[in-house]
């Protein structure tokens, strides 16, 4: 192995840093950020330009460790596995992480795409997910995802989710992703909340087969101040 202060290229000593790499994202809270925390730097591979390459690669290696990181219980685990992974993540790990809980591991997920919450481009990619992929569990985060960015442009997929899906958990997210995009457009009651498209799709879900949908819908509908009615 050549001496890691050697001009050597990095890639010559890639698949040790992996091995090592490895071991450290099964460890420790602290030693799982190191290790992304270096990696995303380029620290370990002395930050010259010249070794993009090779960090990309070693970051494709280190995939299989990385992915789950996105479910990771710690959110600056999280986060950080986000911004390392960037748009090698598949789409499962880039909707859990734009559907998280955390506010950072959302804000990480929508940097690695170059994107602002309600920007027309990401909506459209995860509206087709939500709309068109063969798993229930994809459109559920990908509806879930549509909630966090809180687009109105995403209502009416989410309207086309609730009448058509035929899982009622997927169309239950969508329930709930309807509520966040009414409430990012600060609807806490009153008539002219009334009156926007995502509480009139809110009222078409009390008319849903699934009692659980029709109580979600009810709910909702309840906690922004919006009498409920299927008028």
């Amino acid at each position: 192995m050549p001496p890691l202060d050697g001009p050597a290229p990095a890639e010559h000593f890639a698949a040790q840093l992996a091995d090592a790499a490895k071991v450290a994202l099964v460890g420790t809270r602290h030693s799982t950020l190191l290790v992304l925390e270096l990696l995303a730097s380029q620290r370990v591979l002395g930050g010259r330009g010249e070794d993009d390459a090779a960090l990309r690669g070693l970051v494709a290696r280190l995939g299989p460790q990385l992915q789950p990181l996105v479910e990771h219980p710690d959110a600056d685990v999280r986060a950080a596995a986000v911004r390392l992974l960037g748009p090698g993540a598949d789409r499962a790990a880039l909707l859990q992480a734009l559907a998280d809980d955390d506010e950072r591991v959302r804000s990480a997920a929508l940097e690695m795409l170059g994107g602002t919450p309600g920007k027309s481009a990401l909506v459209s990619t995860i509206a087709g997910i939500a709309r068109d992929d063969v798993r229930w569990w994809m459109r559920q985060r990908a509806v879930q995802a549509l909630g966090r960015l809180g687009a109105p442009g995403s209502v009416a997929v989410l309207d086309g989710v609730v009448k058509g899906d035929p899982f009622a958990y997927v169309r239950e997210a969508a329930v709930g992703a309807l509520e966040q995009v009414a409430r990012a457009k600060h609807c806490a009651g009153g008539q002219e909340c009334a009156r926007t498209p995502a509480v009139a799709a809110l009222r078409r879900a009390l008319r849903d087969t699934e009692p659980r949908v029709r109580e979600a819908a009810g709910a909702a509908l309840g906690r922004l101040g919006v009498p409920v009615s299927t008028d």
